[in-house]
Formats: structure tokens, sequence, C-alpha cells
């Protein structure tokens, strides 16, 4: 079962599946409690009627760009301290990461390999982010799985699943095509060792994320695995525009949350805010 914090309260209702938006949209903004915003350093909005929402860190800006957008703590550090009063309604702020090793060598850290060098540049992050008074996320990159005994459990409150891609990780379920590569590859989020450590996770009662979830597909792995939320960018980068986009995903997640025995009141029952 999965579960999302109900909107203000702080809460989670089980069963649900909250789906977190790059884009800031209106349907996004305390509509409904199992869809909200997830901010990152590099975004200016200030939208009034917040309902729930994440905070990034801007490391996957910083992949992408190849360092040319690094990691800011400062940056970062001003992104919480703007929501901090609504702290409460947060699913999580998350840690810095490694995705790439070129990225540990720009951040100084001695580990070189993603889910080692995680640990390390998340260290000092996590305890900060709780200062902030938001639930702390680590993210799991490619290798966690085998280095069970070096995962920081305590550190943190949500398992935020990132992670590459590479052919090593294809297989018939998980195939996507890399512009960036220019060729067919697998997810490590979506393999069998990224699975295992949602199934730790949850047995030590930890919260789930899975980020860059963009298709229905995606979602409906995320939801079976037990994930609370995921996030995407398919709404601001959808060919038909954001409108279609967010009826898309509004229409994933009614599928998911009041489908298969689950009922409103699952969603949008006693003690929710809508205002």
């Amino acid at each position: 079962m999965t579960a999302s914090l109900r909107t203000g309260s702080g809460k989670t209702e089980q069963g649900v599946i909250t789906y977190l938006s790059g884009c800031v949209r209106p349907e996004a903004l305390s509509k409904r409690p199992d869809f909200g915003v997830l901010f990152s350093p590099y975004m200016g909005n200030s939208p009034d009627g917040l309902g729930i929402f994440g905070l990034d860190n801007g490391v996957f800006g910083e992949f992408n760009s190849q360092g040319a957008k690094p990691f800011s703590q400062p940056k970062f550090e001003k992104l919480m301290a703007k929501w901090q009063p609504l702290a409460d309604q947060a699913l999580f702020a998350v840690a810095p990461d490694v995705i790439a090793p070129w990225q540990a060598e720009l951040a100084g850290l001695d580990a070189r390999a993603p889910w080692a060098a995680t640990i390390e540049r998340s260290a000092p992050f996590l305890p900060l982010i709780r200062d902030y008074g938001y639930p702390a996320a680590f993210v799991a990159q490619d290798g966690l799985e085998q280095h069970l005994a070096k995962i920081p459990w305590s550190a943190f409150d949500v398992l935020f699943l990132g992670g590459g891609q590479a052919e090593k990780y294809l297989s018939p379920t998980n195939r996507v095509w890399s512009p960036r590569l220019q060729r067919w590859v697998g997810e490590w989020k979506l393999t069998p060792g990224a699975r295992r450590l949602v199934d730790l996770a949850k047995a030590k009662g930890k919260r789930v994320h899975m980020g860059r979830v963009n298709s229905f597909k995606r979602i409906s792995i995320a939801a079976e695995w037990g994930c609370d939320s995921a996030d995407g960018t398919c709404i601001g980068r959808h060919p038909k525009g954001p409108d279609f986009a967010t009826a898309e995903v509004v229409s994933w997640l009614d599928r998911l949350n009041t489908g298969s025995g689950k009922t409103e009141a699952a969603i949008f029952g006693k003690g929710v805010h809508t205002s």
C-alpha cells in the first residue's frame, strides 16, 4: 500500500500515490491532496494557495548542464527558507546527490561511485534539512543495493529513487530512448535492485519517492512497488501543451487512487484542506 500526505495536515492516507509536477499548475495548488508541486532552486515561482509540495536540490540540472548550473548551497537554503512557513505541507526536501562521477570531482568529494559519493555529499545536508523543518530525502543511486550496510537510514525520512541510465539495465519492461546517448537504455530505478531498496525502506518505516516519472506506465510501477510519491516534468514538456498534459496526469491519479476498491474518501476524506 502507498500513502500520500494530507494537504496541510502532515498525516498520510493509505492507498494513495502523490504526484509532484515540476511545472506549477492551478490544478496542483490545493485542488487535491494527491497532486502538488516540486520546486527547485532555479525556479522563481511563488504561487498562492500552495498545498502539497517537495523541494528538489538542483543536482539534476547540474548533470544536464554538464556543470554549467552547479549545485548551490546558498540557493538550496534560500529555497528551504522561502517555504519554511509551510514546511508541514512538504513531502520532503532532497539532500544533494551525485549522478555521474564527474559531479563528485566537481564537488570535491573523495568518493567517485555515484552511490558512495551521494552518501558523502548528502551527509551534512540531511540534518540541515531537518533543522529547517522538512522531512529529509536521501537519493538512492546506482549500486546502492549492493552496499546496504552503508545506507544512513537514521539520517533521513524519505528514500528517493534516482539513478542513471545504461544499456546493462535494459529489459523487456525497462526500455527508454536516451536522446543524450542516442540509443535504447534501461533505468536503474526500475531494476530488481532498486525494488529491493524500496521493500527495505518500507520495512523500516520510510516513505519512498520515485523521480522522473512521466508516463502512466511509470507511475503505475511506482504505485505497484509501494512508492508514496513520484515527480515528473511531462506537464511542462508535453507536445500537446500543459493543459492537455495536466488533464492526463489528473486522469492517471484518478485511475490509481480511486480505482481498485479505493474510495474518494481515501483522497478527499476528513481532514483534507482544499483552500
